[in-house]
């Protein structure tokens, strides 16, 4: 499925070696506890960026602080961090190389007006009996308006619109 969507399958080990930037977006389980520690640093490109909008014990914070301070990364964006708020005493608070916030990064007016709307259209839609126009169980195959399963869950349609909105349908991870 990778390939078919123009992907390259990689792995973690060549992801942070070969690439630029590296996006954090996994849930917080056992398995990506600490998925970013000194090992996975030290293999990433001279200068690289890495950010974080995920859960902040998927990386180590004193590795990431000290890899900022060699010059190892050029920067890091971290939004999300193990203890919140980002204690006082911590040595990333101190370097000028790392965007810091505390997970409202996606806050305004405008965006909660907008979030509120969507969430509107589509309790409407599917009181009509129609999909709703952001289901969390789906997604769309781009080449068409058809919808595709993800992570086990059948596309929902019309006469059969979704029934797990509150389950978490995450067709990617470690």
């Amino acid at each position: 499925m990778i390939r078919e969507r123009g992907a390259i399958p990689a792995t973690l080990d060549q992801l942070f070696s070969e690439c630029d930037y590296i996006s954090l977006h996994v849930p917080l389980k056992e398995e990506t506890r600490q998925m970013v520690g000194t090992r996975e640093l030290e293999m990433m490109k001279e200068g690289a960026i890495i950010i974080n909008t995920a859960r902040g014990a998927v990386l180590d914070e004193a590795a990431v602080a000290e890899a900022l301070s060699d010059g190892k990364l050029a920067a890091a964006g971290l939004d999300v961090f193990e203890q919140e708020p980002l204690p006082e005493a911590s040595p990333l608070r101190e370097l000028s190389n790392v965007v810091l916030s505390d997970h409202t990064a996606y806050y305004s007016v405008e965006s909660i007006i907008e979030l509120k709307t969507k969430a509107a259209q589509n309790v409407l839609r599917v009181l009509r009996g129609e999909p709703p126009l952001y289901p969390v169980n789906l997604i769309r195959d781009r080449g068409t308006a058809a919808p595709v399963a993800v992570a086990g869950h059948p596309p929902a349609t019309a006469e059969t619109p979704p029934a797990t909105f509150g389950k978490k349908s995450i067709a990617a991870g470690r």
